[in-house]
């Protein structure tokens, strides 16, 4: 009937974009049970769209929605402002995440409960959220370091320690190779800026490092390295490890050849002190069906928890 009825989430998305009273907040979309279907085929657009954001918080990148014959396209702005997430689950039933998916994402992996508690009630929504702030989307960009890398110097100390975490990608790269694998520059650059800006990372980065408020850049060639850092640094580290290098070893045959060369990266890690992954890693090579998934998250398990607990 030449008529266009738009779903929920266009609205949403609409009302994020040219509402006064929401567009100066942040939002968030979380997509349930996100890879029922190929994450890539239903988010191609917005992931392509999302590519030309790169680099530069000035450029906002749009689609186009149809809105029937005659009829010219809506622009759907793509702010900065809105947040995508979504669950998944890793069984029969589900997609796989492409490369393509991985690269631009985060996968967050939760570890089991220990107890399992009955809920006798439900909390209500509008009470829990009646009086909580809103999040401005200047208090959130305002916990960011944007292009962090222009502030280190080629000769900061700062820089010899990421570089440490840098050679280890490399080295897990240098083996992926023998089995047709490969991580690129996106996954890296995405690593070292998880890093810079993890909150306990970028609060003593922001404590010790110069700003030029006129310029809006920062300086951090000043930064002593101590081993609270490195501390930090480390733990982040090892998040990015789990979250953007292990998913892109799904599918690496656990038996022959395969085998052996994952358990070269099992043991570059465990050299390198990241023997809380040991446990997790071992999981995904036996549990995934010959191949490797890893599903599980025991490496954040803290250490006080017992087992009948």
């Amino acid at each position: 009937d030449n008529r266009f009825e738009p779903e929920p989430l266009l609205k949403y998305l609409a009302q994020c974009t040219e509402d006064n009273h929401y567009n100066p907040y942040m939002s968030i979309v979380l997509l349930d049970e996100m890879n029922l279907a190929h994450v890539e085929h239903y988010f191609a657009e917005f992931l392509s769209k999302l590519e030309t954001r790169r680099g530069t918080a000035k450029n906002v990148p749009s689609v186009e929605v149809k809105l029937g014959a005659g009829v010219d396209p809506y622009e759907l702005q793509l702010r900065r402002t809105v947040l995508w997430t979504g669950t998944m689950n890793q069984d029969e039933t589900t997609k796989s995440l492409s490369d393509k998916v991985l690269d631009r994402g985060l996968v967050i992996y939760f570890p089991r409960p220990h107890t399992l508690i009955s809920r006798t009630t439900l909390k209500n929504l509008a009470v829990m959220i009646k009086d909580r702030q809103m999040l401005t989307e200047s208090k959130w960009t305002g916990w960011i370091i944007r292009n962090l890398i222009t502030g280190i110097g080629a000769n900061s100390p700062l820089l010899s320690e990421l570089d440490e975490y840098r050679k280890i990608v490399e080295n897990i790269n240098d083996i992926l190779e023998k089995v047709g694998r490969a991580l690129g520059h996106r996954v890296w650059q995405s690593i070292m800026n998880y890093i810079l800006n993890y909150p306990t990372v970028s609060e003593i980065l922001r404590r010790c490092g110069q700003r030029d408020e006129k310029k809006h850049t920062w300086n951090f060639d000043s930064v002593e390295v101590t081993e609270e850092l490195k501390s930090n640094m480390r733990t982040a580290f090892e998040d990015q490890i789990v979250q953007k290098i292990m998913p892109k070893l799904r599918g690496i045959e656990t038996r022959g050849k395969g085998r052996d060369h994952l358990q070269e990266i099992e043991d570059l890690l465990e050299s390198k002190g990241f023997e809380k992954l040991k446990d997790d890693f071992e999981i995904a090579c036996t549990q995934g069906y010959g191949q490797f998934i890893w599903s599980s998250a025991k490496y954040i398990e803290t250490d006080d928890i017992k087992d009948d607990e």
